[in-house]
């Protein structure tokens, strides 16, 4: 699989792979740890991305894995918009 596109629409990051022929169409999504917690305000650190392809299957990578107090717990948060795509 060959990946061809990263662009925006709206606020939706997508990302288009080649597999084939075949052109597939994932929508981005980051992952997201909660990294500490100051007067009530959690700070998030991005530690990978989800691909959700056309057909509804998931896929995770990870860039790295959060250490110290982290609970196994992650965010899925749509992509940020201001990213410029590449």
């Amino acid at each position: 699989m060959t990946k061809v596109a990263r662009f925006l629409i709206g606020q939706n990051s997508w990302q288009i792979y080649k597999k084939g022929g075949e052109n597939i169409m994932s929508k981005l999504y980051d992952l997201l740890w909660k990294k500490s917690e100051e007067k009530g305000k959690a700070k998030w650190e991005r530690v990978g991305i989800m691909l959700e392809k056309e057909n509804g299957k998931r896929s995770v990578k990870l860039d790295l894995v959060p250490a110290g107090e982290w609970d196994g717990w992650l965010v899925v948060s749509e992509k940020k918009s201001k990213e410029a795509p590449y």
